[in-house]
């Protein structure tokens, strides 16, 4: 049932697009279905169907940017890219923000790590821009780019920079006071 209901709501966002040309837009859409369907992935589907809807998206995703890549869509493949990450990236930011007292930082971390797994799949489905349009065009790749962005939108946040700072001196400061420090 889970499978079946993270289909329904993939299929639902392939609407997110115009369609000025349909052959790249299509594969657009479809590939903004799968980069934001990694981060679901990681994010709402950590059970025992993990593995069937890696493969899902990794097959149609893989085959959707080659085309694209293939019919010359790469830039709007790529600024796509960019779009949907950074969207993603300020939805955790605020999330990271939001989170009070002592889980401010075991919530960095799971943000972090998830953001990290999800990357590993993009550039995996991105695998042919990668070796292709982003050399040519002398682009930042994929996996970089995704640790510039977290940077950018995460860590360069006003309140979690901040927060961070204070976080990490204090836990400095009660580790050379004595105190027993969870480094996990």
């Amino acid at each position: 049932m889970k499978i079946a209901s993270f289909l329904v709501e993939v299929r639902l966002h392939t609407s997110v697009f115009p369609r000025p040309h349909r052959v790249g837009v299509l594969h657009l859409a479809e590939l903004h279905v799968h980069i934001k369907g990694s981060y679901a992935y990681f994010s709402f589907h950590k059970g025992k169907h993990m593995f069937l809807i890696f493969l899902l998206l990794f097959m149609c995703g893989f085959r959707n940017a080659y085309n694209m890549v293939l019919h010359k869509f790469g830039e709007k493949l790529y600024s796509g890219l960019v779009a949907t990450m950074t969207g993603h990236l300020k939805d955790i930011a605020q999330s990271v923000e939001a989170a009070q007292g002592g889980s401010f930082l075991e919530e960095l971390n799971r943000k972090w790590n998830d953001h990290n797994k999800a990357l590993q799949m993009i550039r995996d489905i991105l695998m042919y821009m990668d070796r292709t349009y982003i050399p040519s065009t002398q682009k930042t790749p994929v996996h970089e780019l995704g640790l510039n962005l977290w940077k950018e939108n995460v860590i360069y946040s006003s309140q979690i920079r901040t927060r961070l700072l204070n976080t990490l001196l204090e836990l400095v400061h009660s580790e050379r006071t004595g105190e027993v420090i969870d480094r996990g």
